[in-house]
């Protein structure tokens, strides 16, 4: 996984300066479908210095390889704008200008610029700077420019301060500046793909590229190098189609803080084995068993069950508005409380109490106990303030939302697989 990757993939959860990388959704799908499949990391690098490194850094809690220096030499430089990859990302850029500046304006951002900038030496960009003012005259990058330039009169986009010393002598202006740390950055993934597809392993490894580096990527590969850089590798269940709908930045089942976050995929991880056996074994492939009711097949409970044990709640259908949500849910922990109490008692209230707080718990999600053949849905015990409910499987997904269960199953039994 490249730096750049991480750093989007962790901006779906963290963002900078209240921005992220536009394609932040689908860095955080891959890459946490890596993580939570047990991959191991390899991670390429421009210096030395891993610097301030994304919270995905941390899940892996120091246990990944490096391959540093891998900053491109003059002369594969110049070979490279010979070869016209220059040209070649102006017109990538310039299909995608809005996604281009608003990624820009994230990696500007002062809390990243330091941290990401600082790794590599200033010569880097000024080097590209002959070939895009070449180009801007040559009236490329019209369409980038001018996003460029709406970001910077929104003050969205401003000068980091590595630099600023550039800036009115290198540079005419930010978007030249900003165009050419992009091109850098595009240019690495040629060296980083090289790298990786020439390391020493039992299998060669996946190289999960950020999407700048698209094209370069593309046609590194075209010219007959050895890397992989499949969505994703064989034999790997999509957690991330999963995850990103757990943690959906608008409408959440589980809490966004980081540490939550953390929490959910290390467990997640954690379950990798048991998720490789059911791979291997062709259990995540099979249709629900005689007592089945349709919808609710022996896989997707599976699942529920992983997201169960590594702490995602799941989350009834009915809607409430957030006013009513949190006086159901206080209701509820009262309601709970006070039933444990009248039960140890042996007084029959403690019924009507369990109601009520069932109600609350129902209404802003649930913890799912058991899936039933048999029985409809009954309350059976509480804790911590929620209802544990059985449910009656022909009816699971007409209560409950599915947070892409299905559809990634149905990923496992098709083309992916």
């Amino acid at each position: 996984m490249g730096d750049r990757r991480g750093l989007a993939a962790s901006s779906f959860i963290q963002a900078s300066d209240e921005l992220s990388d536009p394609r932040a959704r689908e860095a955080f799908d891959a890459v946490s479908t890596a993580f939570c499949n047990g991959s191991q990391l390899l991670l390429p690098l421009p210096s030395e210095r891993v610097g301030h490194g994304p919270f995905f850094l941390d899940l892996w809690n120091g246990a990944f390889e490096t391959i540093p220096e891998l900053e491109l030499s003059d002369a594969v430089f110049d070979r490279l704008i010979d070869e016209g990859r220059a040209i070649e990302f102006e017109k990538y850029a310039e299909a995608f200008p809005r996604e281009f500046s608003g990624w820009i304006a994230f990696q500007f951002t002062s809390r990243l610029s330091h941290a990401q900038i600082g790794r590599t030496e200033r010569g880097i960009e000024i080097r590209c700077q002959p070939i895009v003012d070449k180009m801007v005259k040559e009236k490329r990058f019209r369409k980038l420019r001018a996003q460029l330039s709406i970001l910077y009169k929104r003050d969205s986009l401003s000068c980091p301060g590595p630099f600023r010393m550039l800036m009115g002598t290198t540079f005419p202006d930010i978007s030249q500046l900003a165009i050419a740390y992009a091109m850098s950055v595009a240019l690495r993934g040629f060296s980083y793909a090289i790298a990786i597809g020439s390391y020493q392993h039992n299998s060669t490894p996946l190289y999960c590229h950020h999407w700048v580096r698209d094209r370069i990527v593309g046609s590194f590969e075209k010219n007959g190098f050895a890397c992989n850089t499949a969505v994703l590798p064989l034999r790997q269940f999509p957690w991330g189609s999963i995850l990103t709908k757990v943690f959906d930045p608008k409408r959440p089942l589980e809490s966004r803080d980081v540490s939550k976050v953390m929490e959910v995929l290390g467990a997640v991880r954690q379950l990798s084995p048991e998720v490789a056996h059911s791979l291997q074994e062709g259990i995540l492939s099979k249709r629900g068993g005689r007592r089945t009711n349709a919808p609710l097949t022996d896989p997707e409970l599976l699942v529920t069950e992983w997201l169960q044990k590594s702490g995602v709640t799941l989350r009834s259908k009915r809607q409430v508005t957030s006013l009513i949500a949190d006086f159901l849910m206080n209701l509820g922990g009262i309601a709970l409380e006070k039933a444990a109490e009248q039960a140890e008692s042996a007084d029959p209230r403690s019924a009507v109490f369990l109601g009520l707080g069932g109600a609350g718990a129902i209404s802003t999600g649930t913890f799912v106990e058991q899936v039933s053949t048999q029985q409809r849905s009954t309350f059976l015990r509480t804790l911590n303030y929620k209802a544990r409910i059985r449910f009656f499987r022909k009816s699971f997904w007409k209560s409950m939302e599915d947070p892409g269960i299905r559809a990634a199953l149905r990923s496992v039994n098709t083309e992916a697989f």
